[in-house]
């Protein structure tokens, strides 16, 4: 559980300026029992410390931020965006499909008889197709596993935009995982830094 649903609660509970969680311990079929969880004790087990947690709440919602702000620059009226981690690549990839002609909400679509029809349905011309590499640098040094963080301590995040140059349609990658490598462009890079 901390490693799965604490940090969301950590960022949901930091949203709604709340200190701690009603948390049910479930399954199934049958309720075990209940506890109230803290902010700072779901910081201490997930984070470290409430120290790191602040900061990289800071730091997550500051590149949203700019991923919205990319969004709303590259295509005006609304906009149905996907994001995943593509493992293979490092990179969080983001598919923009501008919502032309809205085919509502599906409750419990089960299985799709011919999936390259639906697939048309919500990919539209127009869909952008990015990706969004980010790289930590913990005290001047770029990390890629986990590190202890911990007060005086720097860190900054760079990110790089890049836009498919291709026609390859990404709902295709993002449904069968075939690892496409497709050529890019950049068209942004800067730093978010968080002392």
């Amino acid at each position: 559980m901390i490693r799965t649903v604490f940090p969301k609660y950590s960022f949901q509970l930091r949203i709604g300026r709340m200190n701690g969680a009603l948390v049910m311990y479930h399954n199934t079929e049958e309720i075990y029992g209940y506890e109230y969880v803290s902010l700072d004790k779901i910081d201490e087990y997930t984070f470290g410390s409430v120290f790191a947690a602040e900061k990289y709440f800071y730091l997550t919602m500051s590149l949203a931020q700019i991923v919205f702000e990319e969004i709303t620059k590259r295509i005006s009226g609304p906009v149905h965006a996907t994001l995943w981690y593509n493992r293979l690549d490092g990179v969080i990839e983001i598919l923009l499909v501008p919502v032309t002609n809205d085919i509502g909400w599906k409750e419990n679509l089960g299985i799709i008889e011919n999936p390259d029809e639906y697939a048309e349905a919500i990919l539209p011309e127009g869909a952008i197709h990015l990706q969004l590499k980010i790289d930590v640098e913990h005290n001047g040094e770029i990390v890629y596993r986990p590190y202890n963080f911990s007060e005086g301590d720097s860190i900054r995040a760079f990110y790089e935009f890049k836009e498919v140059s291709s026609s390859y349609i990404p709902f295709e990658m993002a449904r069968w995982g075939d690892g496409y490598h497709p050529d890019f462009f950049t068209f942004k890079s800067n730093p978010v830094t968080l002392s």
